[in-house]
């Protein structure tokens, strides 16, 4: 069983620690949580050993359901595009990468550096 953890940062931020048999193997973090805006997802699974094993699926997919508690519009996260594995799982959770991206997540990726070579995914809610 995969759960969180989590504690609030800032207004609209969470952090959560993400736990398999009940020790931390990853961290999420969704900030932007709110009604009608983008939640930005941030994931990292820590253990090498749970890598692969859809625990990040599985924290991804929570992590969109706090994310309509929250009355967002959607989720969405950046990653490089060389991850294979991230890319998997959040296609895996449902998130799509290819489409019209929406607005509100064209305005964040401007800001990116144009290397490492960078892709956004979102899920609309």
């Amino acid at each position: 069983m995969v759960w969180l953890g989590w504690h609030v940062v800032a207004p609209g931020t969470r952090v959560y620690a993400i736990c398999l048999a009940g020790q931390p193997v990853g961290t999420l973090k969704l900030e932007g949580l709110g009604p009608g805006g983008w939640a930005n997802l941030a994931l990292m699974i820590g253990e090498a050993r749970v890598r692969g094993s859809g625990v990040g699926a599985r924290a991804i997919i929570l992590a969109v359901k706090l994310a309509e508690q929250a009355k967002c519009r959607g989720v969405w996260a950046g990653m490089r595009e060389k991850n294979l594995p991230s890319r998997h799982a959040f296609l895996r959770a449902g998130f799509s990468a290819y489409g019209p991206t929406p607005p509100p997540i064209v305005e964040a990726i401007r800001s990116w550096p144009s290397r490492p070579t960078r892709l956004a995914v979102w899920y609309s809610l």
